[in-house]
């Protein structure tokens, strides 16, 4: 693909929907590919390095996992951000003004500080914020896959 990668920003949940194989993976592979393939590049906040670990509702990951999660995270097509105190202090208006649980406020703020199009999340109660700072937020179903590419 020519031009400016699509960057798509990935939380918590998009990455267990992978690892655990959780119905529905399959869109979010889908994005893997495009990223293997350089067309995409997926970013994500430091936090979710913690959290892909043990996250409210689902199985945690053994620690016989931590080599391959950790390889995982080194890919090429994946851009960890730090928390810096910028982006705290954004995430912080969040959980006030949006009302946003405190770590996902980070996955927010970090998604638009980095000019994400959108948030790929299954957690279903981040949708409602769909459009704010201009990123859709949700599953990455077939409709945002088909945008046109951004300008470049």
């Amino acid at each position: 693909m020519k031009g400016k990668k699509r960057l798509f920003y990935w939380d918590s949940h998009a990455f267990l929907a992978v690892f655990n194989k959780e119905p529905g993976c399959e869109m979010y592979r889908e994005v893997l590919t495009l990223a293997e393939k350089g067309e995409v590049l997926i970013l994500t906040s430091a936090i979710t390095l913690v959290e892909v670990v043990k996250i409210k509702g689902k199985e945690p990951m053994r620690q016989e996992d931590e080599h391959a999660i950790r390889e995982f995270f080194e890919h090429s097509y994946i851009k960890v951000f730090d928390v810096a105190r910028k982006l705290a202090e954004e995430a912080r208006k969040l959980v006030w003004e949006k009302k946003l649980d405190p770590k996902d406020a980070v996955h927010v703020a970090t998604a638009i500080s980095a000019g994400a199009e959108a948030i790929h999340t299954a957690d279903h109660k981040m949708t409602r914020l769909s459009g704010i700072g201009g990123v859709t937020i949700g599953e990455p179903k077939g409709l945002q896959m088909e945008l046109p590419p951004p300008a470049q």
